[in-house]
């Protein structure tokens, strides 16, 4: 915004010919610049949909997981935790009914993550699984960056929130987190 700024004040255009309200618009936009700058200068996209993964690789590498995203277009990390993870990822409802119809049950996930886009939508996720693997119990939830919830807030139609929860199946012992 500022550079457009100075190239409007350098081609003389005729609303930013005052030079007050050039000047009064630069240093507003360069302030909220800095402070944006200050928020979301830690912050990394998607870390909801990240975290978990790692969290749970690290505390457990042989853990069967499964990542239900049903809602959620586009990317989740499951290649991110070592290769002796059995990770099985259920990116639509078509995908949870075949699962069902295979079997999992004879062997089922230790873990559950779900990336729901809405967090009403998350006792539907839970539900779900509760009635194809028995009562689960949640371990911990990674809330989204601060860059994820500054694009939800702005347009939640488009940008998920990008929360994570993770659940563990009853009796599944607990890990060191």
């Amino acid at each position: 915004f500022t550079l457009a700024l100075w190239d409007r004040w350098q081609a003389k255009w005729y609303i930013l010919a005052n030079a007050r309200l050039f000047w009064g618009l630069a240093v507003g936009s360069l302030a909220i610049n800095a402070v944006l700058l200050v928020v979301l200068i830690f912050s990394y996209g998607h870390r909801g949909v990240i975290e978990p993964v790692l969290r749970l690789s690290k505390a457990d590498p042989s853990a069967r997981v499964m990542y239900l995203h049903p809602e959620m277009r586009g990317w989740v990390p499951v290649q991110y935790g070592p290769s002796t993870m059995n990770n099985v990822e259920i990116r639509n409802w078509e995908e949870w009914e075949a699962l069902r119809a295979d079997g999992l049950a004879a062997q089922p996930p230790d873990y559950f993550v779900l990336y729901p886009c809405r967090t009403d939508s998350l006792s539907a996720c839970v539900d779900s699984v509760e009635a194809q693997f028995g009562r689960v119990e949640p371990v911990f939830q990674v809330n989204a960056s601060p860059y994820d919830w500054v694009l939800h807030t702005l347009n939640p139609r488009h940008n998920p929130s990008y929360e994570g929860w993770v659940y563990r199946r009853s009796g599944v012992q607990a890990l060191d987190m």
